[in-house]
C-alpha cells in the first residue's frame, strides 16, 4: 500500500461507553466526556447534537477515526490538525503537508460500523451501507421489501433493477443486491463532494466479482450514459448486515464549491498510463 492509503473499519454494536453515550435529556458519561474533548469545539458540539445513543457513538468514532488517519499520514500533531468542509459537507484536511498536500479521506457510519478510506493522490469517498437502516416505518414497524424499495425507484437504474429482483433471489438476497448499489453509488457522490446535488440515477454501475472465495467485487461507473474509466470502484460486505464501498476518482471530477478543497491538487496532472497505476 502507499502513504497515506488507509482503511479503516470499527464495529461500534457492542461497545458500551462508561457511565453511558448520553441521549435526549440524559447526560452522557466520561468516557464520552473524554473522546469528545478529543475533537474541536465545532465537532463537539455536533455530536453532541445527535438524540440517539447510537448516532452519537458512532460521530464520535467517526471524527476521531478522521483525526487519527490526518495525523499519522501526515505525522501532523493531533491538537494542531485544521479539517473543514466543503461547501458541500466534505471532511479536508486544511494544513496538509508538502509532502503529502493531496492527500484526502472520507467517513462513513450506518448500523453499528464506522468506516474509513484515506488516498495520497486520488479523490476518494467511502459509504456503507447497513440492510437494516431501510424497512422501518416511523413507528419503528418493518415495513416489507417492495414497500422501502419503492421509496428509491428514480434513484436505481432499470439495469440496476433488474439485478435488484433478479429470478431466483429471495427478500434477503435482493435487499444485499440493493444494498451494493446504493452504497456505490453513495461513495461516488461523496468522493466527488456533491452529495445530495447529484441526481442517483445518473450513475449506474456494473459489478464484476473479484473471485468465488470473498464478496469483493470491482464496478465501473456509467454516467448519462458514457462510461468513465478514470473511475474505480471496489465493493465487499463487512458482515451480512453491511456493504462498504471505497470509489477513487480523479481530481477533476471535484465538485467544491468554494475551492478550498480542490486547490489541494493544483498543479498535479497524470497521463491515462499513470493515472492507471493510481487506481
Amino acid at each position: 500500500s502507499r502513504v497515506g492509503m488507509l482503511r479503516w473499519a470499527v464495529d461500534c454494536e457492542s461497545w458500551e461507553p462508561a457511565g453511558g453515550a448520553g441521549s435526549r435529556g440524559v447526560r452522557h458519561g466520561h468516557e464520552i466526556e473524554f473522546l469528545v474533548n478529543l475533537l474541536e469545539p465545532a465537532e463537539r458540539e455536533t455530536v453532541l447534537r445527535f438524540f440517539q445513543a447510537s448516532d452519537r457513538k458512532l460521530a464520535i468514532v467517526g471524527r476521531l477515526l478522521a483525526r487519527k488517519a490526518c495525523s499519522e499520514a501526515c505525522g501532523i500533531p493531533f491538537d494542531e490538525l485544521q479539517i473543514k468542509r466543503t461547501k458541500g459537507k466534505k471532511p479536508f484536511l486544511a494544513n496538509a503537508t508538502p509532502e503529502l498536500p493531496c492527500f484526502n479521506f472520507n467517513i462513513s457510519h450506518e448500523g453499528g460500523m464506522v468506516v474509513l478510506a484515506s488516498e495520497p493522490s486520488c479523490v476518494v469517498g467511502v459509504d456503507v451501507c447497513a440492510v437494516d437502516q431501510f424497512g422501518r416505518r416511523r413507528d419503528g414497524s418493518q415495513q416489507t421489501l417492495d414497500e422501502w424499495m419503492s421509496l428509491f425507484d428514480a434513484q436505481l437504474t432499470p439495469h440496476e433493477w433488474s439485478e435488484v429482483q433478479a429470478p431466483g433471489l429471495d427478500d434477503a438476497g435482493k435487499a444485499a443486491v440493493f444494498r451494493r448499489h446504493w452504497s456505490l453509488k453513495e461513495a461516488f457522490v461523496k468522493a466527488r463532494g456533491d452529495g445530495l446535488g447529484f441526481e442517483l440515477g445518473r450513475a449506474e454501475f456494473r459489478t464484476t466479482r473479484l473471485d468465488e472465495l470473498s464478496s469483493r467485487r470491482s464496478a465501473e461507473v456509467i454516467v448519462d450514459g458514457t462510461v468513465n474509466p478514470a473511475w474505480s470502484f471496489i465493493n465487499q460486505e463487512l458482515s451480512q448486515r453491511h456493504s462498504v464501498t471505497v470509489a477513487r476518482g480523479p481530481p477533476t471530477d471535484i465538485v467544491d464549491e468554494w475551492g478550498d478543497f480542490k486547490k489541494r491538487f493544483d498543479g498535479q496532472s497524470f497521463d491515462d498510463s499513470q493515472w492507471k497505476e493510481h487506481l
